[in-house]
């Protein structure tokens, strides 16, 4: 009998989260995405879409708020206040951020408004976030 953690499955997954494990096949992890993920993941890009204005866009996706909310978990290290400031700093950008015809773009000018403590993650989320908003995505896989 196979338990949860036998060897066996331990090659197939991580036991401690139910993840895929590195090991796994692209296919696996693809149907572990869907599985798990993607249906969290719809109902983020519904309610990113769902703002009535850019600017309405800029300060919940800067500032990292999900639809309840509460802060992203990617930035929920960096804190209220400080996701607050950059959500500020990027919306002084909102002219700019109009023009924006390429994620690229996109991803240039919300980082002019990083400061210390925000990273690239925090900008780079913040920008597909916005760019969901305004029908711009991503064309290059981006790491971290």
């Amino acid at each position: 009998m196979r338990t949860a953690c036998s060897p066996t499955v331990l090659r197939e997954r991580d036991c401690s989260s139910g993840s895929p494990s590195p090991n796994s096949s692209l296919p696996r992890l693809i149907s572990h995405y869907i599985r798990v993920h993607r249906g969290r993941r719809l109902r983020e890009l519904k309610h990113l879409r769902s703002f009535k204005t850019l600017s309405e866009a800029i300060v919940n996706g800067a500032g990292a708020r999900t639809r309840d909310g509460k802060c992203d978990p990617h930035q929920r290290r960096i804190g209220n206040r400080r996701l607050a400031k950059f959500a500020s700093v990027v919306a002084e950008r909102e002219r700019e951020i109009r023009t924006c015809k390429t994620f690229e773009g996109l991803l240039k000018v919300i980082d002019s408004a990083r400061f210390k403590g925000i990273g690239k993650l925090a900008v780079y989320d913040a920008a597909v976030r916005i760019g969901v908003w305004l029908g711009i995505e991503p064309q290059r896989v981006h790491l971290h």
